[in-house]
């Protein structure tokens, strides 16, 4: 069974990302590091695995997903790169 919050935060993540890099003529992305708040309810394990099936068919699909915990409630991206 596929964790729906997850999945919608993995799919909002990789929509701003990708939106991002196409708007700065990257073709690939190849890391994306982003904040996970202590109190958002939302497992490491469980956004990683939300965030490979999502990206298979995009230009995120070999990046590297650096998760750090942070204080709070939410989950930000904090910065992104690529080629």
């Amino acid at each position: 069974m596929t964790p729906m919050h997850e999945w919608h935060i993995a799919e909002e993540l990789l929509e701003k990302v990708c939106s991002q890099a196409k708007e700065n003529r990257i073709n690939k992305i190849t890391r994306i590091q982003v904040d996970l708040g202590e109190d958002s309810h939302i497992t490491e394990e469980a956004l990683r695995f939300c965030f490979q099936l999502l990206s298979e068919k995009t230009i995120a699909k070999e990046a590297v997903l650096e998760i750090k915990p942070s204080a709070g409630g939410f989950v930000s991206l904090v910065s992104f790169e690529g080629e």
